[in-house]
């Protein structure tokens, strides 16, 4: 990425009632592919979620019924820096 280049990156969640929610923006220094498992080890919590298996639920919960995302699934990483929250912001969960 070039060092003036700014990507923002806003990241929604989805909470139960199934609407999706803008509750953040940071700034993506640093894009990659891992694997769900290597990115749960990598990151834990920062993912978004409370545990590994809420990660694939809520992966899965993106995709087709015919589609399914497992532990050996290639997904896009931003790692982000200057984080800011909405009032709906919590770092997992």
């Amino acid at each position: 990425m070039d060092s003036q280049e700014t990507t923002c990156f806003f990241y929604s969640k989805i909470p139960p009632s199934n609407r999706r929610k803008v509750v953040g923006w940071g700034k993506v220094t640093e894009y990659r592919e891992e694997n769900v498992a290597r990115a749960w080890e990598l990151f834990g919590l920062g993912n978004g979620a409370n545990s590994q298996d809420e990660m694939l639920e809520r992966l899965n919960s993106l995709l087709p019924s015919d589609e399914r995302v497992g532990n050996d699934s290639l997904i896009g990483v931003n790692i982000l820096d200057k984080i800011v929250g909405t009032d709906h912001f919590s770092a997992h969960a």
